[in-house]
């Protein structure tokens, strides 16, 4: 009868002491992500630390963490790896850290918080959760450098032309003709052109030492704007946005951006930034996502607002205008404005 009753008692205590176990560190563990970086290239090591931290008076016999990786990160420099995995004990009243190394995969703004840690007393008899708030890491990861070959600055519009002077530097280029406007001087009126076009046409010229252009990435691939799409179009213009930036900027150009898809960070992405540093484009691009803020349209309203746009010349990305949007970018090229419209195929075969 003794042993029957012996037996019952260590089966109750085998039963409770889970219990028991569980009760004592539930909502005393706490968990802690942090990273020296907010962003990083495609291929670079980034150093992530985790802290667990046991404030309670049972510990922690076995842990378990679950870390699951957005898919701009990965756990291996070359191929794609989601998840990873770490084993540890925590004694009463202290805490364990441990470091690991993600590397940038794809381009793209991410957030480490889909992490799962379980544990138990220590037999295994009962594997619970130890809690669900975990700090996040907010990261982004910098579009990859491409070699720019593929377009040339207003040459494919019309045709720039400069002539070298020995002794007075050339300060102009020919930019282009445009339909003669009331108060336009005579002297600049391309008579050739005109008996071509069969109306009055003039010349322009834009300053070769405060050269000035305006890269727009226009995200709307249907109407209305946020109804759909499209990551892969979206993707390939960002690196060639990058290409074309450098691009500029080693040709000492004013470069400034606008863009009506959402930008992590700035409550409004369509404003124009001037791009004053080389890494600019990058880093704004980073934290880029394909969902659309506002119309093709309203974002051309934004910029004829803030920005003297007839003195830029204005490469626009866009895979996709409604027939009101080309009516308002014909109308803008008819008042002088410089858009050169790239598209996806563009891009695919130069």
């Amino acid at each position: 009868m003794f042993m029957i009753s012996l037996l019952l008692i260590v089966l109750i205590l085998v039963w409770l002491w889970p219990l028991l176990w569980y009760s004592a560190v539930q909502g005393h563990v706490e968990c802690v992500l942090s990273c020296s970086r907010v962003e990083c290239d495609i291929g670079e090591q980034l150093t992530v630390q985790f802290v667990i931290r046991n404030r309670g008076l049972a510990p922690l016999p076995f842990v378990l963490v679950h870390i699951r990786l957005p898919e701009q990160l990965s756990a291996n420099a070359t191929e794609p790896c989601s998840e990873m995995f770490l084993k540890t004990s925590i004694w009463f009243k202290s805490q364990a850290k441990a470091i690991f190394h993600v590397y940038g995969f794809q381009r793209g703004p991410c957030t480490i918080s889909d992490v799962s840690i379980m544990g138990h007393e220590g037999f295994g008899l009962m594997t619970r959760p130890l809690t669900s708030v975990v700090s996040s890491v907010h990261l982004a990861v910098r579009p990859e450098r491409i070699t720019f070959q593929k377009y040339k600055y207003a040459s494919m519009l019309h045709g720039d032309y400069r002539s070298n002077r020995l002794l007075v530097p050339d300060e102009t280029w020919f930019r282009g003709i445009r339909p003669y406007a009331y108060g336009d001087p005579v002297k600049y009126i391309d008579w050739r052109a005109t008996a071509h076009l069969g109306h009055l046409a003039v010349r322009e010229f834009f300053s070769t030492i405060e050269r000035q252009a305006l890269i727009i990435l226009n995200a709307q691939v249907c109407e209305p704007y946020w109804l759909r799409t499209d990551k892969r179009s979206f993707e390939s213009f960002v690196k060639e946005i990058v290409a074309l930036t450098n691009f500029l900027q080693s040709l000492r150009f004013d470069v400034w951006f606008s863009t009506n898809s959402a930008v992590l960070g700035r409550k409004h992405p369509h404003y124009p930034v001037k791009l004053r540093q080389t890494g600019d484009i990058r880093s704004i691009l980073a934290h880029a996502q394909p969902f659309v803020t506002c119309s093709l349209e309203a974002l051309f309203e934004t910029l004829l607002r803030l920005v003297d746009v007839q003195t830029k010349h204005i490469f626009l990305f866009s895979e996709w205008e409604s027939d009101k949007q080309k009516s308002l970018i014909e109308q803008l090229t008819r008042k002088g404005l410089r858009i050169e419209i790239i598209d996806q195929k563009e891009v695919q075969n130069p």
